[in-house]
């Protein structure tokens, strides 16, 4: 795991971590949220094994991967410090990140406020805080309304990546197939593992 310098957003929040992802003498960082969470396929495994041989490196034993499952596995119950906590704050600060949640603590904070100014009889005030959550009500509208979009435009984009899956399958197939042919033939094939 790597800092990166551009924050990028993972899930809910963001983030500049990068992995850092060798394969051979290959090697990139690349952000967490390009990384597929699927079990590989046997031709990813036959690649890999494919380009490990090719450059004379030997895989990784049990023990390692062990190790690097406990490593990742502590990383889930990792306590933040102090310093990392109010840098992680500052940086919201700067990015102007607001929580989702916020919307709905500045709705219940002028609800409150709406009950004792009426309590107190304070008709100016009680207007105001009126006409502050009808702004409140049409920023949550509109959220909504943005929301909507983003799931509707997410569930198109899926559809593609589906379709690009497959095509990429059939492609590594093919390619698959020809540098079988071409090592048949004693003709060495180089390539960027990470090249599609």
């Amino acid at each position: 795991v790597k800092d990166g310098k551009k924050p990028y957003r993972m899930g809910e929040r963001m983030t500049n971590k990068r992995l850092d992802l060798k394969i051979g003498g290959s090697s990139r960082a690349v952000q967490m949220d390009t990384i597929s969470n699927h079990n590989f396929e046997i031709s990813e495994l036959n690649t890999y094994e494919r380009i490990m041989r090719e450059e004379g490196l030997k895989g990784k034993t049990q023990n390692e991967i062990d190790e690097k499952l406990r490593d990742l596995m502590s990383y889930k119950d990792y306590a933040y410090t102090d310093q990392e906590i109010s840098q992680m704050v500052s940086e919201q600060k700067r990015t102007a990140v607001s929580q989702r949640g916020s919307l709905a603590s500045r709705k219940v904070k002028l609800e409150i406020q709406l009950t004792a100014a009426k309590e107190m009889g304070d008709e100016a005030e009680e207007q105001r805080l009126l006409g502050e959550l009808d702004k409140l009500r049409a920023t949550e509208e509109l959220t909504k309304q943005i929301e909507e979009k983003r799931e509707g435009a997410s569930f198109r984009i899926k559809d593609i990546n589906m379709r690009n899956l497959d095509f990429q399958r059939k492609v590594g197939d093919l390619a698959g197939a020809r540098e079988a042919k071409a090592q048949a033939k004693g003709e060495a094939v180089y390539s960027d593992p990470f090249a599609r």
